[in-house]
C-alpha cells in the first residue's frame, strides 16, 4: 500500500508546533535570574510568658498577675539559599488576672488586650543558579 502524502495543513500544524517548542525551550534560558540575598526565616513556636509580679490571692499566691502570649511565627534571620517573602505583623496578647476570693475558682481573666507585634516573614527558595554566598 502506498504511503499517504501529508497535506499542506498537516505540514503547517507540525511546523507551528515545532516552532512553539523551540521558542519555549529558548524562553526558559532567556529569563533574568533574580538575586539570592541569603536571608529567610526561622520557625519560632508560640509561647506563654508569665509576668514577674504574683497575685496576692489567699488561694493562688503563686499565680502571675499577667501572661503574655506570643503567637508562632517565622522570625527573619539569615538563611543561605533563600529570599525573604512578604512579611506581616501578628499581635501579641496580654491577659491580666484578678482574684475572685472563691476557693474553687480563685483566679479569672480580667482583661485581654494586644500589646506589640511580631513579624511573620515566610521565605522563598532561590533559583539554583542564583545562589550567592
Amino acid at each position: 500500500m502506498a504511503t499517504p502524502i501529508p497535506s499542506r495543513r498537516h505540514l503547517h500544524v507540525a511546523s507551528t508546533l515545532l516552532q512553539g517548542l523551540v521558542l519555549c525551550s529558548l524562553g526558559t534560558n532567556l529569563t533574568a535570574q533574580s538575586p539570592c540575598y541569603g536571608f529567610g526565616s526561622i520557625p519560632t513556636a508560640a509561647t506563654w510568658q508569665a509576668g514577674p509580679l504574683l497575685q496576692s490571692c489567699p488561694f493562688a499566691a503563686d499565680w502571675p498577675a499577667w501572661r503574655l502570649f506570643t503567637p508562632g511565627h517565622r522570625e527573619p534571620a539569615p538563611h543561605p539559599g533563600f529570599n525573604p517573602g512578604n512579611a506581616w505583623s501578628l499581635p501579641r496578647v496580654i491577659v491580666t488576672y484578678r482574684c475572685t476570693g472563691f476557693l474553687l475558682v480563685p483566679i479569672v481573666p480580667d482583661h485581654i488586650r494586644t500589646t506589640g507585634y511580631v513579624i511573620d516573614q515566610p521565605e522563598v527558595r532561590c533559583a539554583p543558579s542564583g545562589i550567592t554566598s
